[in-house]
Formats: structure tokens, sequence, C-alpha cells
């Protein structure tokens, strides 16, 4: 079994940085890492350059389009509601001019 760390090495106070033996340093040489952030990755650049120049102004439509949308959905919502609550009022109005509701008391 290949140990990295010798024994007591493995637990440091956190406010201390690790100190690599010569024996650490040549297994972990040995190992090969990615740099998986896309914006600091070669390749990623490389292949960024080779996109063409596009403006965004196809997401700005769609941007506009959510905006009115749900711009024009809460007007009609509103108007809806209001014109129910204007109905129902006028029936209620109407159900108390039948009922003589108002002569009773």
């Amino acid at each position: 079994m290949l140990r990295c760390m010798s024994q007591g090495r493995d637990f440091e106070s956190v406010y201390t940085n690790h100190r690599y033996t010569p024996r650490e340093l040549s297994i972990l040489a040995g190992h090969d890492s990615f740099d998986y952030l896309p914006g600091h990755s070669t390749v990623y650049q490389q292949w960024l350059q080779r996109q063409p120049a596009r403006l965004d102004w196809d997401r700005w439509v769609v941007m506009a389009l959510i905006g009115v949308t749900v711009g024009l959905l809460g007007f009609l919502l509103q108007q809806i509601i209001h014109l129910i609550s204007h109905v129902k009022w006028q029936r209620a109005q109407q159900l108390i001019q039948v009922s003589n509701v108002s002569q009773l008391g």
C-alpha cells in the first residue's frame, strides 16, 4: 500500500500551510491534472477565439417578448378580476332590490 503522507503529518492546524516532503512531491508529480475552470483553460480560450463574433440581439428579443407577454397577461387578469367584481356587486344589488331586504330593518 502506497502511503503519501508519513505518520503524524495527516493532521495539521488550519492556520499553517502544508509543506510537502520530497517523496510527496515526487508522488504528486506523477499525476496530471486539468484546469477545469473554463475562463483559465487554454483549450476553452482557443475555442472561444475561433467562434465568430455574435451580437446578443436574439436574447434581447426573447427578453422583450417575455416582458410584453407577462405585462399583457397581468393587464388582462386585472381587467377580468375587475369585471368579475363589477358583475358580482351588480348582481348583489339586484338581489337586494328584488328581496326587499332594505325594508326589513
